[in-house]
């Protein structure tokens, strides 16, 4: 698909680069457990480098911030943003600080941010208010590469369990842009050039689940796949809005940024 990979050559070497950075790391350091009490580390890596830019807001809800490392380059870096774990219901944007991770890209010549997000238990949309706000984090960030010396066309996400999923989420949806929208940021592509992804799902479309896990179907959604949606009956989901949250889209509704 030659609109989806704008440059070849330079997404091969970015995603070489991810594999061997990623390789030594374990699935602890993705923050895979749902505890909030987590304790939240500053915004300092291992090596001592503190990010350039701190909690800052790409939306209206008090999670939508996220943490910018700018690496010391002359020409416009690529940058990797990470997604944290957690099950759409908890975790934090801090859960990659305590590894080598963000060292490793800057040392690469590699800006790094690191997002935090609405939680699918905060909001009546569900998963739906989680999977926006990395899609509108990714556009906010592209919306001032210029002013960050970050190359817009090499973007690239990660991230373990949900932010893994969110991850792939990001990468294989059709292209978000809406440039009719009065927000300017809404205007930004969220074409990301790689993904990597830990532990991760492999949709979210969960009534593909019964096949792909060879489940016998029983007809019904449980309360707990509907409150995975923002749903309180399964007469919802036949619903236009329903159907498009099953398909991995973003319903069309306006949604609380």
């Amino acid at each position: 698909m030659p609109d989806f990979i704008a440059d070849m050559k330079n997404n091969i070497l970015l995603t070489y680069l991810f594999c061997l950075i990623l390789s030594g790391i374990s699935l602890k350091d993705f923050g895979q457990d749902n505890n909030r009490e987590k304790k939240i580390l500053p915004a300092v890596t291992p090596g001592g480098k503190t990010a350039d830019v701190v909690n800052a807001r790409y939306g209206n809800h008090e999670r939508n911030v996220f943490d910018l490392w700018i690496a010391n380059t002359d020409q416009p870096s690529p940058l990797v943003i990470y997604i944290h774990g957690g099950g759409f219901t908890g975790g934090d944007k801090s859960e990659v600080y305590k590894t080598n991770e963000i060292d490793s890209f800057l040392n690469n010549g590699i800006s790094f941010a690191s997002i935090n997000y609405r939680y699918r238990t905060e909001d009546s949309l569900g998963v739906r208010a989680s999977l926006y706000d990395s899609k509108r984090a990714l556009q906010y960030i592209r919306s001032r590469a210029k002013e960050w010396n970050v190359d817009g066309n090499r973007i690239a996400c990660y991230g373990g369990s949900a932010g893994a999923g969110t991850s792939l989420w990001l990468a294989f949806h059709d292209d978000m842009a809406d440039p009719e929208n009065e927000d300017p940021v809404m205007w930004e592509s969220t074409r990301i050039v790689a993904a990597v992804a830990r532990a991760t799902q492999a949709t979210y479309n969960l009534s593909r689940w019964y096949d792909i896990l060879e489940m016998e179907e029983n007809g019904e959604y449980n309360q707990e796949t509907l409150r995975f949606y923002g749903f309180n009956s399964a007469e919802e989901l036949n619903t236009p809005a329903g159907k498009a949250a099953i398909h991995r889209k973003i319903p069309a509704m306006k949604l609380t940024t």
